[in-house]
């Protein structure tokens, strides 16, 4: 038998509206996200394959997840804006 190593997929909840890049992508595409935490000056890489992309959110199946050098982030003290809850 194989040994499949592969992680469970990763949803994002998200509703992109019709005019956002992200509204309608086609599955089976390869994507990577960034998510970048400024205050700690931190970073994640996240590579793999979209699966879905609908109503509920985009689903990934991840093949890479590391995280970066903060080298060239500058540290930011960041504060909710109007209307925030």
């Amino acid at each position: 038998m194989g040994d499949d190593r592969r992680s469970p997929p990763a949803r994002r909840h998200t509703a992109p509206a019709a005019d956002d890049p992200f509204h309608g992508l086609p599955p089976g595409q390869p994507v990577g996200l960034l998510a970048i935490g400024f205050a700690t000056r931190r970073r994640f890489r996240v590579n793999g394959t979209l699966t879905t992309a609908d109503e509920d959110g985009l689903t990934l199946q991840v093949d890479q997840a590391y995280g970066s050098c903060p080298q060239y982030i500058q540290q930011r003290h960041l504060l909710p804006g109007a209307g925030a809850v």
